[in-house]
């Protein structure tokens, strides 16, 4: 799902000034907010096999009072289950002479993470923001009038 920022009225200043020139009904030029949901199985979430179901929840919105800045969160549940904990693996510290190679060394191979996955985050377009602020520097002071 998209969703795209409209300017509503015709007053200027509407979205931090990106709409300014645009008539009111029309989209702004600010990235649309996206929002994605999926429900599936994915063996790198659910402890390197396909068992259960796992729904996958990402957002990426810009704020519309400050355009170039951007919040982001992605979700991996698992629906169906609960996760999966192994016990630790507690061992004994080895004398400097044991190697991987010597008898008696054994190999455990630790099964893949299975568990819920959450990330919340703030991005900044830079490119957006640069050119926000090198248009301000450009504009002429307050009072002062154009020249011919």
């Amino acid at each position: 799902m998209k969703t795209f920022y409209i300017k509503s009225t015709s007053a200027a200043g509407e979205f931090s000034g990106s709409c300014d020139d645009k008539s009111q009904g029309q989209v702004c030029p600010i990235f649309p907010g996206t929002f994605d949901l999926t429900v599936g199985q994915n063996s790198n979430y659910s402890g390197g096999s396909l068992h259960g179901w796992l729904l996958r929840a990402e957002a990426f919105y810009p704020l519309p009072f400050v355009p170039y800045v951007h919040l982001f969160f992605t979700t991996w549940v698992h629906v169906t289950g609960r996760n999966q904990t192994t016990p630790p693996l507690i061992l004994d510290t080895a004398s400097s002479s044991v190697t991987v190679n010597s008898p008696g060394v054994q190999q455990v191979v630790l099964p893949a993470t299975n568990r819920d996955f959450y990330r919340l985050g703030l991005g900044v377009d830079l490119v957006n923001l640069i050119s926000k602020l090198t248009s301000k520097s450009k504009t002429a002071p307050s009072g002062a009038t154009p020249t011919k």
